[in-house]
């Protein structure tokens, strides 16, 4: 074949030459600017002092001081938030209530019910309030759904 000076003919090589990667990080979650919108609700969670062995039993004893005789009590006196809300697990402890500070009682008893009614992805204000060692160790942000389903 003959070809003309000028045309310069390139082959890159394989189809795997042609292919990029690049890793994303962005979210939607608590970012008003975003088209989304699901704004951060609140942080939720309870610090224990070390050494606590059944933390149901601990938490069903401090409710007990605290003079309330039932979870079902404690879900009539302290509202969490009204509406279905996305759980988002997280580490951050700074600002959680912690349970030898007396003057917290209400935030931990109050973050105690929220995080009895969630589930591993939601919070449901319906829900009946189940204390397991691995509800009441979570550490969460609360999403609220706002705009997101309007979209459509």
């Amino acid at each position: 074949m003959n070809y003309h000076p000028s045309l310069i003919i390139c082959n890159t090589g394989g189809p795997h030459s042609r292919t990029r990667e690049e890793n994303i990080s962005s979210t939607i979650l608590g970012n008003s600017l975003k088209k989304i919108i699901m704004p951060r609700h609140s942080k939720v969670g309870i610090i224990f002092p070390a050494g606590i062995l059944d933390i149901v039993q601990f938490m069903h004893d401090y409710m007990n001081k605290a003079g309330y005789n039932s979870t079902e009590d404690l879900g009539k006196k302290f509202q969490g938030p009204k509406n279905l809300m996305t759980c988002i697990d997280g580490q951050e402890k700074k600002g959680l209530p912690r349970i030898n500070n007396k003057g917290e009682q209400k935030k931990v008893i109050r973050n105690a019910v929220i995080l009895g009614m969630c589930n591993k992805f939601i919070y449901n204000p319906d829900s009946p309030i189940i204390w397991t060692r691995k509800r009441l160790t979570r550490i969460i942000s609360l999403f609220g759904a706002g705009d997101f389903y309007e979209l459509d």
